[in-house]
């Protein structure tokens, strides 16, 4: 009798043990899934603008380069073909910026058109670089939904080195303001701050 009950126990404690883990398990899989939701762009899968922002925060201000790309005419898309078209350009773009982009450089989506990249350069010539590369991604249309589209972007370039900002907040000031100073010289093209 006291062999049995020691069984059941012990079969009960295991039973506990074994549901306790499963349902861990079942945790760390959901805060998985919340923490790719909270990191990545739902749409593009490329980072959040979270993401961007903790990303901001831990960069290196003497080394970091930041790029504002927008898209010129991005609204003329929704409006002629659809949001479904617009939504495969912007899965289609952030594609092409990304395979461009060094190991270690961060693409992310701030929303709508706008998208960012934070990158470490050890020299202006690095982010220049890099600039002249997400520029080239624009010289082929876009294969989307069976329609061949053409797109530019206007991108802003800051970089510390430069004297663009003492601090990330001001780098991704200058850096979109650089972008404003590209689309009134005619879009399609890079600026600068200074």
């Amino acid at each position: 009798m006291i062999a049995a009950l020691v069984c059941v126990t012990v079969s009960a404690a295991a039973a506990s043990w074994g549901t306790a883990l499963v349902l861990r398990a079942r945790h760390r899989r959901r805060l998985a899934v919340l923490r790719t939701l909270l990191d990545r762009d739902p749409l593009t899968g490329v980072a959040s603008r979270h993401a961007l922002d903790t990303c901001l925060e831990s960069a290196d201000p003497a080394s970091t380069a930041v790029l504002f790309v927008d898209l010129d005419g991005f609204k003329q898309v929704n409006d002629t073909h659809g949001h479904d078209v617009g939504d495969a350009l912007l899965v289609a773009v952030a594609g092409r910026l990304q395979r461009v982009l060094r190991a270690g450089d961060v693409l992310g989506r701030r929303g709508g058109d706008e998208f960012l990249v934070v990158c470490r350069v050890d020299r202006d010539d690095d982010a220049d670089a890099i600039a002249e590369r997400l520029l080239a991604c624009f010289h082929r249309p876009f294969a989307v939904h069976g329609r061949q589209l053409r797109m530019t972007a206007s991108i802003g370039l800051a970089t510390t080195a430069r004297g663009d900002g003492q601090d990330m907040a001001a780098l991704l000031r200058a850096a979109d303001l650089a972008m404003y100073r590209a689309k009134r010289a005619g879009r399609a093209s890079l600026a600068l701050v200074s």
